[in-house]
């Protein structure tokens, strides 16, 4: 079996709510996050255990203004290049 691409492993994490955990030198688009992140209550897309998400770094700012959270997001040690804004 392939190894599932970042992308891949960040729908799965997104879909099962589990951990996943990626190295420094693995790059996720803000974007991504953001998009799972901000999903509406009952997609299937998103667990309502949130998205949880370790040890990548984040690539541009995770704009969260003017956006609900509907389920948790962890970020556990992840390198995020341009900041949060809430």
């Amino acid at each position: 079996m392939a190894d599932l691409s970042i992308e891949d492993r960040v729908k799965q994490a997104a879909r099962t709510g589990e951990t996943e955990s990626f190295t420094k030198d693995e790059h996720i688009p803000a974007a991504w996050i953001v998009d799972f992140a901000t999903r509406p209550e009952g997609d299937a897309n998103a667990h309502p255990k949130g998205l949880r998400i370790r040890g990548a770094t984040i690539d541009g700012r995770l704009d969260f203004e003017d956006r609900t959270l509907p389920r948790p997001l962890f970020l556990n040690k992840c390198n995020i290049t341009d900041g949060i804004r809430p």
